[in-house]
């Protein structure tokens, strides 16, 4: 089974591979004729055999990745929340889509290093299809997933402002409201902004 990470970036800035390589101590292949045009990098695991596959599209150039975005807003679109409002809005202005696929849990480690220094790089909506979209700060914004545990870093949209604050993914009345779009009773809130 494949696993998929992805960040929507709304600049068309870029960065060299081997620049992430050295970040996330890997060794890299890369399919383009010079390093800066790069459109698909395989990383490999040092002393493993897992293979990390990193794509960069860009929207106006790719119709597989216009689908691939339409596919993930139709699912947004049931049971909206102005959350999912606000992320939908923001995938219609995406410039350029990374997306990192593992094929083993095993390797989602080294595919979220890998995940996290192209958003430092790039900026945008990280997203995960074993939890969801974070903001830019980190946050998760919208839950796609039930496998997540531990306290989390959630924001919801409340009067066009964002609310920041934990939850314990093992409280299912914390969980409730926030995937209901609202901030649980007695959870202490980190910003609002």
């Amino acid at each position: 089974m494949c696993y998929f990470l992805r960040i929507f970036s709304q600049t068309a800035d870029s960065f060299l591979p081997s620049q992430l390589a050295e970040a996330v101590d890997c060794s890299v292949s890369i399919t383009a004729m010079f390093e800066s045009e790069w459109r698909e990098l395989t990383f490999r695991i040092s002393d493993d055999a897992e293979i990390i596959l990193v794509e960069r599209s860009s929207v106006t150039e790719s119709e597989d990745c216009r689908d691939e975005l339409s596919e993930i807003i139709s699912e947004l679109e049931k049971d909206l929340t102005p959350s999912k409002t606000w992320v939908i809005d923001y995938l219609k202005k995406t410039c350029v889509l990374y997306t990192i696929e593992v094929s083993s849990l095993q390797g989602l480690r080294t595919a979220a290093r890998i995940q996290t220094e192209i958003w430092l790089k790039v900026n945008g909506l990280l997203q995960s299809d074993l939890e969801g979209f974070r903001d830019e700060l980190g946050y998760l914004i919208v839950a796609t997933g039930n496998n997540m545990q531990g306290v989390q870093r959630v924001a919801v949209l409340q009067d066009e402002r964002w609310v920041r604050f934990s939850i314990d993914m093992a409280n299912e009345v914390q969980v409730g409201s926030f995937f209901a779009g609202k901030v649980p009773v007695g959870t202490g809130i980190h910003a609002v902004g």
